[in-house]
């Protein structure tokens, strides 16, 4: 884990960290993780041949990126609007879904949504764990090398007095903004 602000290390990580951002150590993928939002984050990662997981916390987030490295390249298809909606769609019902069902019980997906944010086409879901609990956000991406999972737990602000409408939003903001600090 280690401590950015600081860029001390508590036990070793498999990327590499220049400055303000983290690389993982496949792909091509880098992170902000020095900036306000992630004052003193720590950050996590484990790595195998054809992927990993990256973890980004302070004491208000907590961001999770999965890598996945394909077997055969789909880079010719993932520029097919069809094809990649179903890799997308598929691959959250399949591979996502089912582990934020396994940690929590009595989840319930609220939304998904396909858009393009920043040229690139995203999938983004919501999910709620129960009334008073987090919201589980979604965000995936595929270059057709790989695919790329951002998930992130935001709170229940019920204390704020939001709309359940305001509390997706948020939700949905978050995991957007966890996307935009990183390159590909």
């Amino acid at each position: 884990m280690l401590l950015c602000s600081s860029c001390t290390s508590v036990t070793p990580i498999n990327g590499t960290i220049h400055g303000e951002y983290y690389t993982s150590p496949i792909s091509t993928l880098s992170c902000r993780v020095g900036s306000l939002e992630f004052n003193e984050a720590m950050i996590s990662d484990e790595f195998g041949p054809h992927g990993g997981t990256i973890r980004i916390h302070d004491y208000i987030d907590y961001i999770r990126i999965d890598i996945e490295e394909f077997s055969t390249s789909v880079v010719t298809e993932i520029q097919d609007e069809v094809f990649r909606e179903r890799l997308y769609q598929n691959y959250y019902e399949n591979m996502v879904f089912p582990q934020i069902k396994k940690s929590y019980k009595n989840v319930t997906s609220l939304e998904s949504k396909i858009e393009t944010i920043d040229e690139k086409p995203i999938f983004y879901a919501l999910a709620r764990v129960s009334e008073g609990q987090p919201f589980r956000s979604t965000l995936l991406y595929s270059d057709g090398n790989y695919i790329y999972s951002f998930t992130t737990l935001d709170i229940d602000r019920g204390d704020l007095g939001w709309s359940l409408q305001k509390k997706m939003e948020n939700a949905y903001l978050v995991a957007l903004g966890a996307f935009k600090k990183c390159t590909f």
